[in-house]
């Protein structure tokens, strides 16, 4: 049905993407007590800092990860992969 280079790009995007969502949700762990602390004792502003700065501090810890894999796809995949199809990275960047 699909070329293998396809399936290959694919299961290297669910990869990439699985391994992005482990980090951010290892380092959201870490939130949860002091904000599970926050609203226990009733202090609903500092509850909804925490979430708003653990929220940008994620996507910025995220983001500073990310975009060298998204700006160095094609020597990454070149490395890992040493043959690509053409389009590749423009399957695995979407």
């Amino acid at each position: 049905m699909f070329n293998p280079t396809v399936v290959a790009a694919r299961a290297i995007a669910v990869q990439i993407v699985g391994f992005t969502n482990i980090f951010a949700q290892n380092f959201n762990t870490a939130l949860y007590p002091p904000i599970i602390k926050s609203y226990a004792s009733n202090n609903k502003e500092e509850m909804y800092s925490l979430v708003y700065n653990g929220s940008k501090l994620t996507f910025f810890l995220m983001w500073i990860i990310l975009l060298p894999i998204i700006f160095k796809i094609e020597f990454l995949l070149d490395f890992w992969l040493k043959k690509i199809h053409l389009l590749m990275h423009i399957y695995l960047l979407n």
